[in-house]
């Protein structure tokens, strides 16, 4: 297995186990970023702050799932 990919593995279980058994964990690359960027749906401040960009990001798939 290559350092990236374990140390990948490694983000994804420490990740889980910050989530927590209730809580949803997802991978979201630069390139679906860039695109909810340039559809309007995230400013590039929200994209530069991790907090920010959780928060939103949560809130655009929570209003996916009603």
């Amino acid at each position: 297995m290559s350092r990236a990919s374990d140390a990948k593995r490694q983000r994804w279980q420490r990740a889980r186990q910050r989530a927590g058994k209730s809580a949803l964990v997802v991978y979201v690359s630069d390139e679906f970023i860039s695109a909810l960027i340039e559809g309007g749906q995230i400013s590039k401040k929200e994209a530069e702050d991790k907090h920010l960009l959780a928060d939103r990001l949560g809130n655009i798939i929570e209003a996916m799932l009603i």
